[in-house]
């Protein structure tokens, strides 16, 4: 009967190497970056929403002038 081989040594998995750059002063980090980006698609969508209400309703706003009297 054959003695089946050992199995090879356990092996830790790799560690992804830490990103250790620090930001530049002014620099944002990557999550204040994301919610600075994400802040300004709301406000964005805010004014998107102003405007298709008025609109809709026929009231204007004072960026659209006088348009939707």
């Amino acid at each position: 009967m054959e003695q089946l081989p050992s199995p090879p040594p356990f092996l830790e998995p790799p560690q992804p190497a830490a990103i250790a750059v620090q930001p530049r002063p002014g620099q944002l980090t990557l999550k204040w970056s994301r919610l600075f980006w994400v802040g300004w698609l709301l406000v964005a969508g805010s004014f998107a929403a102003i405007w298709y209400s008025s609109r809709l309703i026929g009231l204007s706003t004072w960026w659209l002038g006088p348009e939707t009297e």
